[in-house]
């Protein structure tokens, strides 16, 4: 994948939270078990679901640290885009790309992430969710899957 197409998703990705953090609040008290049925679910995707959620960490002070020392000044005050803006290009310009062992589908929590700044893409996408979710953000994690590879 090029540098720009991994720009242009995460684009997408921040385009998503927004829009996901804004329904959150409409949809705060509903249990999504009631609304998406699980058929055709693996248990084996229920458990990477699990562990994704478990490595989300909003509130470990590493985490909400990294995300405070994003946010240029000109972004202050109440939750706003330009603070998701700013932790988005410190992350990308700090983060390097390293794949899980091999067969391994290794969901790195935030805290470990945050101290490395390395990892693959989900590991990438928990801290982001992490970062952003340790502002007053709402995020989601979403997995896309082929035949052959994850994302």
């Amino acid at each position: 994948m090029t540098r720009n197409m991994f720009v242009y998703i995460l684009l997408l990705v921040v385009g998503i939270i927004l829009f996901c953090s804004t329904i959150g609040d409409v949809v705060e008290n509903v249990d999504l078990n009631d609304l998406i049925p699980n058929d055709g679910v693996s248990q084996s995707d229920d458990i990477k679901a699990k562990k994704i959620s478990e490595a989300i960490e909003p509130t470990n002070p590493a985490v909400r640290a990294y995300a405070l020392s994003a946010i240029k000044s000109s972004n202050s005050g109440s939750y706003n885009i330009g603070q998701i803006c700013d932790i988005y290009y410190k992350l990308y310009n700090d983060w390097v790309y390293v794949n899980d062992p091999a067969g391994v589908d290794y969901y790195a929590p935030a805290s470990e992430s945050v101290k490395y700044l390395r990892g693959d893409c989900d590991d990438y996408a928990i801290l982001m969710a992490s970062l952003i979710e340790s502002i007053g953000g709402g995020a989601r994690v979403v997995c896309a899957y082929n035949e052959e590879v994850g994302h």
